[in-house]
């Protein structure tokens, strides 16, 4: 198993990856979006090192898992606690994104299976959006 925020050498998605001990408390602004989710890494032979953010855990253990099932295209995925912040800057008169992972894998636990039924659940042709299933 490949713990793949150990890879920051090839990145491409992502150029300000930081992996915390704790996510940071941070606001949103009229110039800063900060989104809590989950960081789903992928790397393989034919796939560059790559980081996917999804705001919910369900889609992303379902795209971790899919990507790993890949006939070999890629061989190792983690998924982790994570914080997207996008800001404006100034200097560069562009936004910049940084992307804080906290924790071990998420992933291959126990309970993935309930996951990825209450992700099925969540899924609708209609839209490319998850909705978690209402209890």
């Amino acid at each position: 198993m490949a713990v793949m925020n150990m890879m920051s050498a090839v990145e491409t998605n992502y150029p300000d990856v930081r992996h915390v001990e704790v996510l940071p408390k941070l606001r949103a602004s009229d110039s800063k979006v900060v989104t809590p989710g989950f960081a789903v890494e992928i790397h393989g032979p034919r796939v560059p090192a790559m980081r996917v953010f999804f705001q919910d855990l369900e889609p992303a253990l379902a795209f971790g898992r899919a990507a790993r099932m890949a006939c070999g295209d890629v061989n190792g995925y983690g998924v982790l606690k994570a914080l997207r912040v996008t800001e404006w800057n100034e200097t560069t008169r562009s936004d910049a994104t940084t992307l804080y992972t906290t924790g071990g894998n998420l992933d291959r636990r126990p309970d993935e299976h309930a996951a990825l039924r209450r992700w099925l659940d969540g899924v609708s042709v209609e839209s490319s959006h998850f909705r978690p299933p209402t209890v």
